[in-house]
């Protein structure tokens, strides 16, 4: 984040937004004292509301520089409101295009070691059309890649809500205008929570993998740890 964007993110979303949604939904927060002070990190967590992003906003101290799908720059007011918090489109397609996105996220964490950089592993797949067989779905391995090309250690964050609602749905005729995505093609629908807690877990690294060739089974085996720690984190059979 430039200077600029990190006053944005401070005033707007750790500010303003932070002082307005707190009093609607209230937000606890847990293992704070996990996030380091200083140094390069890439945040990972689950994603069932919309306003998961605001929610770990509000119980961190540093800015946070978040990895969001690219089809939200579709969208003029949202694509300005992205430039300015300093949020990194990432290509979910696949492929090469995918690839080069998540050096983005790289470029950040090694050009700038003070940065923190925060994706949701599941993808958009979750919070668009919430599943109803498992809070947690699974994990995508982009962030595996990003946090083994960058040599960055890992903090793993739960998002607990509690008595979810549908907030919003938005038609299928809406979600084609913004993204081309089969799966959105019959439309989203947008939960909201009464409350929210945000439980932040200890860090942990990739280090044992570090020199490996980053093959699709290394990326999958770390891909299914991680989702192994956030459930425990949500389910609270892991202590913060």
């Amino acid at each position: 984040m430039n200077t600029r964007q990190k006053l944005f993110y401070k005033l707007t979303i750790q500010g303003l937004m932070k002082n307005i949604l707190g009093t609607t939904i209230p937000v606890a927060g847990e293992g704070v004292q996990n996030v380091p002070r200083r140094g390069a990190a890439l945040l990972i967590g689950n994603h069932r509301c919309w306003l998961d992003p605001i929610f770990i906003a509000m119980v961190l101290h540093r800015p946070l520089n978040w990895a969001g799908v690219d089809f939200h720059f579709n969208i003029p007011l949202v694509h300005w409101f992205c430039e300015q918090a300093g949020i990194i489109p990432i290509n979910i397609e696949g492929g090469r295009k995918s690839r080069a996105s998540l050096k983005l996220a790289v470029d950040i964490l090694n050009k700038s070691p003070g940065e923190l950089v925060g994706i949701f592993p599941e993808g958009v797949a979750n919070f668009m059309n919430p599943s109803t067989d498992e809070k947690i779905i699974r994990f995508h391995s982009g962030f595996a890649r990003i946090a083994l090309q960058a040599k960055v250690p890992i903090i793993p964050v739960a998002v607990i809500g509690y008595n979810e609602k549908l907030f919003t749905e938005v038609p299928g005729i809406a979600m084609r205008v913004v993204t081309p995505l089969e799966s959105f093609k019959h439309g989203a629908k947008l939960l909201i929570y009464e409350s929210a807690k945000v439980r932040i877990g200890k860090v942990f690294t990739l280090e044992k993998y570090y020199g490996k060739e980053i093959t699709i089974d290394l990326l999958h085996e770390i891909s299914a740890r991680a989702r192994e720690i956030v459930i425990g984190l949500y389910e609270g059979k892991i202590d913060v």
